[in-house]
């Protein structure tokens, strides 16, 4: 059980640090409460109030020691699936490091691509609560370490924890906000704009300063 915990906490901690968290080396405590937020930076990521801001990010310490006690390590390897549009919910999964697409394919094979989503990231709830099928396909860019719950445990989660509920229902709010500037953006604005503001919001989003600029 120790090691299984210990293991969380490397991964988990890892995850932390993308999105403004730290991690502590108390090894008097159990590994997944050795996280610690950074005061400024959970102030300063949550105050935009947009889907560029990670569930994680949004969450307070024993409201993610709670969630990540609830998932089990997994490790997927480039182009593989974490969830597959059209199949049964089974489980969230909660991105700790690395990056993956959120694409959507229609009946003719035409793909869209519709997110990135990396280390803080949640995918996969809206299904999980909904109870329908998954709405789209996310698919690991690189090397991906993450953890899954399985669907009853995350809605039996959610019911006892009220303020994760609400931040996710938050979440949500943000994504759609987002994806209908997107729509916005499609029509009004070319190829090159589109690309300029999503490395821009990646920037903002997961980007690490470093002197001669954003990393």
């Amino acid at each position: 059980m120790m090691a299984r915990q210990r293991v969380i906490g490397m991964m988990a901690g890892r995850a932390l640090r993308g999105v403004g968290m730290a991690a502590t080396h108390d090894m008097s405590g159990p590994p997944l409460r050795r996280h610690r937020a950074f005061a400024s930076a959970g102030t300063s990521r949550v105050g935009r109030l947009d889907d560029e801001v990670p569930f994680l990010a949004r969450l307070e310490h024993e409201q993610r020691v709670l969630l990540l006690e609830l998932g089990n390590p997994m490790k997927y390897g480039p182009r593989a699936t974490l969830v597959q549009q059209d199949e049964p919910s089974t489980h969230v999964v909660i991105i700790l490091s690395g990056w993956t697409k959120v694409t959507r394919s229609a009946a003719n094979g035409y793909e869209a691509l519709l997110a990135l989503r990396g280390p803080g990231d949640i995918v996969g709830e809206a299904s999980a609560i909904s109870g329908r099928p998954r709405s789209a396909t996310v698919t690991a860019l690189g090397e991906v370490e993450a953890l899954t719950i399985d669907r009853d445990g995350f809605l039996t989660h959610l019911s006892a924890s009220p303020t994760t509920a609400l931040q996710l229902l938050g979440l949500t709010a943000d994504r759609t906000r987002a994806s209908d500037r997107q729509r916005v953006e499609q029509g009004a604005l070319g190829v090159r704009e589109r690309l300029a503001i999503l490395l821009l919001d990646l920037a903002r989003t997961h980007g690490e300063q470093d002197p001669e600029g954003v990393l």
